[in-house]
């Protein structure tokens, strides 16, 4: 039987893997931990109580075991002391063989046309207009802007490919001329020679790391010549990729989109909305501007 312990992880915690997970919203699949040899699991408990809990409190597989033999006998020990059940056991063991039985068989025909459409639909769903203080910069099309300056910060390789190829080449079917902009290139320069027909396109990828207490955009340490730095004479829009915080590294800039997740799908949609002008349908899970009160102006 579990006593209530104060502040355990979601790996651990019966009040969130079944208070809230199973019964408040209904999920009966598979729950699995984060990785049982992070320290934020490793700090929170014994580790000989801790891995019949996390199966007592709701998970029903364990993930990351760094010595297999130790952490079985672990569980053996655990419910020769009570701390899991049986009954939890084999209920944990039926979702596991349900989900491998799934995944084993050949997918119907259909399925990953519907998985994809599903991808497109939540993307669609989930970019967020986080700020907007130059309405007129919508809709992005041919007729508006000629030229696109693209600018990719952060982490250019994802699983699809290059997020610059990826956008660029999505930019140039729809008419647009790009350019990619090269910061070994430039200089720092005045504004006189912007053009008034070109938009600058930011994609970042800062991605987060479970080693990093914080993810911030490296500039060019070539004077940070990629830095936003003109928001209030040229059309730009920044889009953030991966982390939903990167606001505070660019506070002044006038449009800034949230897109969480950086896959081709994501790219597509992103460009799709902003020649659109939206619809803009995301609601910002977290506090964009950081708190900050620039973010905001």
């Amino acid at each position: 039987m579990l006593v209530q312990q104060p502040r355990l992880p979601a790996s651990l915690c019966p009040e969130l893997l079944t208070g809230v997970l199973r019964d408040k919203f209904g999920f009966n699949g598979v729950i699995a931990t984060d990785a049982i040899a992070m320290g934020g699991y490793t700090m929170a408990m014994e580790r000989k109580r801790a891995l019949p809990w996390s199966i007592a409190a709701g998970c029903d597989m364990l993930v990351f075991s760094t010595d297999f033999e130790e952490d079985y006998n672990y569980l053996l020990s655990g419910m020769k002391e009570g701390i899991l059940g049986p009954e939890r056991l084999d209920e944990a063991v039926t979702r596991i063989l349900a989900l491998k039985a799934k995944v084993c068989f050949a997918p119907p025909a259909g399925a990953l046309i519907d998985a994809l459409a599903w991808h497109r639909e939540a993307a669609e769903k989930a970019v967020t207009l986080v700020k907007n203080k130059r309405p007129d910069v919508f809709p992005v099309t041919p007729d508006r802007y000629s030229q696109i300056r693209l600018i990719v910060l952060g982490k250019d390789q994802i699983g699809d490919g290059s997020i610059q190829k990826l956008a660029a080449e999505s930019l140039r079917r729809h008419g647009f001329s790009v350019g990619c902009y090269q910061p070994g290139n430039d200089s720092i320069h005045g504004t006189k020679s912007l053009p008034r027909d070109r938009l600058t396109l930011y994609l970042a990828n800062c991605e987060h790391a479970s080693y990093q207490t914080s993810v911030r955009v490296e500039w060019n340490k070539k004077h940070a010549v990629d830095l936003p730095r003109f928001p209030n004479e040229e059309a730009s829009i920044f889009v953030s990729l991966a982390n939903p915080y990167l606001l505070q590294d660019v506070p002044r800039v006038k449009t800034y989109i949230n897109a969480y997740t950086a896959t081709r799908t994501v790219i597509e949609v992103v460009i799709d909305q902003i020649m659109a002008g939206g619809p803009f349908s995301g609601v910002s899970p977290v506090d964009a501007f950081c708190g900050l009160l620039d973010a905001r102006l």
